[in-house]
């Protein structure tokens, strides 16, 4: 679970928010992956959501364009889409423009903390009920139903706690960072387990992508 620092992150795309491999796997991993990856930052040099792709070598960006107004909880894959997600609605993304358009989903029901995939499907981590348990929810990518699979665990994400975690991208197992933590989310049940530990200094500002 230990976090390696390599080269920081120019060209002026802000803290990220998401990262999605180039190119984008359709069921399975390509066989070749490129250095690059997709990635949504925050704003930075006028521009709102900075989108474009990042060099996973030197951190250089590039700008494709601006997502739009609003806070965006990360990108996510399925099927050789790049999706993103705003406030329980669902959209996908034009990886040429980065131009949104809307798959589906109800405003507001539920509102993410963190948005990531597996290869095989797209998931999302709230806090639900009135005891804001830490929830793992299926998101379906044809019509932006959420549907929730199971609690995280109280030992990985105390009650009324979610925030800031992260949940991965690009990979047939799907993790969660918290707290410096790194853990392994059982699609089925939702369950955390632990894996190791990243670093302090990525906390709150990690983003997982698995390639």
């Amino acid at each position: 679970g230990q976090i390696t620092p390599r080269s920081a992150i120019s060209g002026g795309p802000g803290s990220p928010v998401g990262l999605a491999p180039d190119p984008l796997p359709a069921g399975t991993p390509p066989a070749m992956l490129t250095a690059n990856a997709y990635m949504l930052g925050t704003a930075a040099l006028g521009v709102e959501n900075p989108f474009g792709i990042v060099d996973l070598n030197s951190g250089a960006f590039t700008l494709i364009g601006n997502m739009g107004s609003g806070g965006y909880d990360g990108l996510a894959v399925a099927n050789g889409v790049l999706y993103t997600e705003q406030n329980g609605l669902l959209y996908s993304v034009n990886t040429a423009n980065a131009n949104l358009t809307l798959i589906g989903g109800v405003t507001g029901t539920p509102n993410l903390a963190s948005f990531g995939s597996t290869t095989t499907g797209l998931y999302g981590l709230t806090g639900a009920g009135s005891f804001e348990v830490a929830t793992l929810f299926s998101i379906n990518p044809q019509t932006g139903a959420m549907t929730a699979i199971g609690p995280i665990g109280a030992s990985a994400i105390p009650n009324g706690q979610t925030y800031y975690q992260r949940l991965s991208v690009g990979s047939s197992t799907l993790y969660m960072e918290s707290s410096s933590n790194l853990y392994t989310i059982n699609t089925t049940t939702g369950a955390a387990t632990q894996v190791g530990t990243t670093d302090s200094n990525g906390y709150l500002s990690s983003v997982l992508l698995f390639e």
